[in-house]
């Protein structure tokens, strides 16, 4: 008997900072929703953010999700639901929410459920929203000054703006010092294209997204293209290759648009096939939306990665990703107190938290001997993930302390990935 899940939604919403404009408009509030899916003890969850470029509301998502719920469709695999669901925020929402379920009934992240290595860190290009160029200048001198080394600058109000704007990354060098991106958002014509882009190499400019509207998007085939431009709005998923494949130089996945990781995963690697360039992007949203979107960076080492949603919210969901300057910490991540429990039910019993700096167990053994062969195998796990613990070897005990040095001595999950291995190893 297959066991019951229960789906829940829940709309949510996020203040911006100070606004976040683009050539389409000014956003101050921006809505999710989310899904939750709960089989017994174990919570599945799930973030979407309807767009009403892709004539999403939250409104309709909702109802999308939930009229798929009251069919009992919910309970089922990634792979139907492709069938059920066109690309879009509905799918997306669900198809996250039953890989995070899936993982957690492991005993596992997302990163060990699919079986990608989790690095200490990604970099990700940080926004700067549409803003007078003067206003812009002084943003981007903020980023710089924190390490970022890529910045995107939304532009496309007007050609006097954005020729003002590529003017100032110009006369003040900073392309010795950044990498920048331009996003129109399908704001430019033809016209200001060929402008602006005897501009785009002197300002240190290496990628332009979706310059113009779908509809018109083929003249591109017979422009001028000084640097690589990356599809966007024109992309869904991989159905949409054969019409962009000979347009663009690369594609912007966002799971939004996507309808998840299943449909992701299918799109990077038709990118790929296609010898295009990887961008891993998102809509402005909590962390819950962005963790699912690093495993693509990751696994299909994008070129580009833009995945600085959270950074413009007021406030972020409580266990959120933690961001330094353009680096989104991951392995290397301290965990917060209030997650240990969390952490401690994956691991055999005796394992304790001293402090929130050190991950403890102490095994009782017959001899010395026995001690220092319990060493041995701690030894051999340690070396292979490269994370080594304190082992203090005594007549009837071998003891163990985990601690992240280069998380100033704070606990991580690679603390408790090695814990878990160590138990495994010891059960064999």
């Amino acid at each position: 008997m297959r066991e019951k899940i229960k789906l829940t939604t829940e709309r949510t919403s996020y203040a911006t900072k100070d606004g976040f404009a683009i050539s389409r408009g000014t956003l101050h509030e921006i809505i999710t929703v989310n899904v939750r899916l709960t089989a017994g003890e174990f919570i599945g969850e799930g973030e979407c953010r309807p767009y009403a470029r892709y004539d999403e509301t939250p409104e309709n998502v909702l109802n999308t999700i939930q009229n798929l719920a009251s069919k009992g469709e919910f309970d089922l695999t990634n792979e139907h639901l492709q069938n059920l669901l066109p690309p879009g925020a509905a799918r997306n929402a669900i198809d996250c929410a039953l890989y995070d379920l899936k993982a957690k009934k492991r005993g596992e992240d997302l990163w060990d459920f699919f079986s990608i290595n989790k690095p200490r860190f990604l970099r990700t290009a940080v926004t700067v929203d549409l803003r007078e160029p003067q206003e812009m200048l002084f943003r981007v001198r903020g980023l710089i000054a924190k390490g970022v080394k890529i910045i995107k600058i939304k532009c496309g109000d007007s050609f006097e703006n954005d020729f003002s704007r590529l003017q100032a990354l110009i006369k003040n060098q900073l392309k010795l010092q950044a990498r920048f991106i331009l996003d129109p958002n399908e704001g430019w014509t033809p016209e200001t294209y060929l402008q602006l882009q005897e501009y785009f190499i002197p300002a240190g400019v290496v990628l332009i997204e979706q310059p113009f509207p779908q509809e018109i998007e083929e003249i591109l085939a017979k422009l001028p293209r000084p640097v690589a431009i990356c599809a966007d709005e024109s992309f869904h998923d991989e159905k949409d290759l054969p019409r962009i494949a000979a347009l663009y130089d690369a594609v912007n996945i966002k799971l939004d648009k996507t309808g998840g990781l299943t449909g992701a995963f299918k799109a990077a690697a038709a990118i790929r096939e296609a010898g295009l360039q990887i961008m891993v992007g998102c809509m402005t949203a909590s962390s819950r939306a962005i963790l699912p979107a690093t495993l693509i960076a990751v696994r299909f080492s994008a070129e580009f990665i833009d995945l600085d949603g959270p950074l413009f919210l007021s406030n972020d969901i409580e266990d959120g990703l933690i961001y330094q300057g353009d680096k989104i910490l991951l392995a290397s991540a301290p965990i917060r107190p209030k997650q240990f429990s969390r952490y401690l039910k994956a691991l055999s019993d005796g394992w304790k938290i001293i402090g929130s700096h050190a991950l403890t167990k102490t095994i009782k053994t017959k001899n010395f001997a026995d001690s220092l062969a319990i060493a041995n195998q701690i030894g051999a796990v340690a070396e292979t993930l490269d994370h080594h613990p304190d082992l203090t070897i005594r007549y009837h005990a071998c003891e163990i302390s985990v601690t992240t040095h280069d998380a100033d001595n704070l606990l991580t999950e690679k603390d408790f990935i090695l814990a878990k291995k160590i138990d495994e190893a010891l059960e064999r």
